[in-house]
């Protein structure tokens, strides 16, 4: 029980965030990486109970196309996803993304961010969300962006 309400007030505070931030959740074309199935799976449930359009990507392979198809024109707002969609997916309109899996691997941090940072039409900026550093009080997003500025260059090399 006391997981489940945890649970709740985890997802009250990430649509709160979402409210601030992405006040018009319709312009939303968002990708958030989750840690486990079911945990993707509890995510785009409550997402899709307050009619916020989301599904989880990873579960059917032949349907991810679809779903991703579905981002893109505005018809899913949300896809929740697991190990997928990291790397070799090319989807310049996704505008936000949801960190809520931890990981010490600087290049999978990057290939998730990286999602979102492409450039399309009508798109003027990525909104990232991260609640990994709520619940992992270690993980450390901030040595992870500090590898991205231009002196700290070889930090790169030494966190990938």
């Amino acid at each position: 029980m006391l997981d489940n309400i945890r649970a709740k007030q985890r997802v009250d505070a990430i649509i709160a965030a979402l409210h601030r931030y992405e006040p018009d959740l319709t312009a939303i074309k968002g990708i958030s990486f989750c840690v486990f199935i079911k945990h993707a799976e509890f995510m785009a449930d409550t997402f899709a109970s307050m009619g916020i359009p989301a599904f989880v990507s990873g579960v059917d392979g032949d349907r991810c196309s679809e779903l991703l198809a579905d981002l893109k024109t505005g018809r899913i707002t949300f896809l929740f996803t697991v190990d997928k969609l990291s790397e070799g997916v090319d989807v310049p309109e996704i505008n936000s993304v949801l960190f809520r899996r931890p990981t010490e691997s600087l290049t999978v941090f990057l290939q998730q961010l990286g999602r979102g940072l492409r450039h399309a039409p009508g798109k003027d900026c990525l909104t990232v969300l991260d609640f990994v550093g709520q619940t992992h009080r270690r993980y450390r997003v901030d040595t992870k962006l500090k590898a991205l500025l231009p002196r700290h260059r070889f930090s790169i090399d030494k966190a990938a």
